[in-house]
């Protein structure tokens, strides 16, 4: 059985997005956003711990970018670092042990996942 924990920064990273549909005045989208996670991301995730795709290194292209992942790399240690897709989001996770650790989230129009792995 896989087993999928989330990290304090995927935490933040929901109240960052909680907080940007409140300014739009859209207070309900963050619960729309929960269910589908609890209802479908985490389900599909356990069932297919590979589901999402590998996470594309190749795309950074700056050096302070490239120097960023290697620190987040050193961090985590071993396991796949894998990016799932879903509705106007982009989920990080980590896969490792049967157990998948989800980093960040972020909705699709945003330039990059804010990672504070301290």
């Amino acid at each position: 059985m896989i087993r999928i924990r989330v990290t304090r920064n995927f935490d933040a990273n929901v109240d960052r997005i909680e907080a940007f549909w409140q300014g739009l005045g859209h207070e309900t989208a963050v619960d729309r956003l929960l269910v589908v996670i609890r209802d479908e991301v985490v389900p599909n995730l356990a069932r297919f711990p590979r589901l999402g795709r590998a996470a594309r290194l190749d795309a950074v292209e700056s050096v302070q970018g490239l120097a960023a992942w290697g620190r987040v790399r050193r961090r985590l240690g071993s396991g796949e670092l894998r990016e799932y897709l879903f509705d106007d989001y982009l989920l990080l996770y980590l896969y490792r042990n049967d157990e998948i650790h989800l980093l960040a989230i972020r909705h699709a129009r945003e330039a990059g996942f804010d990672l504070q792995l301290a």
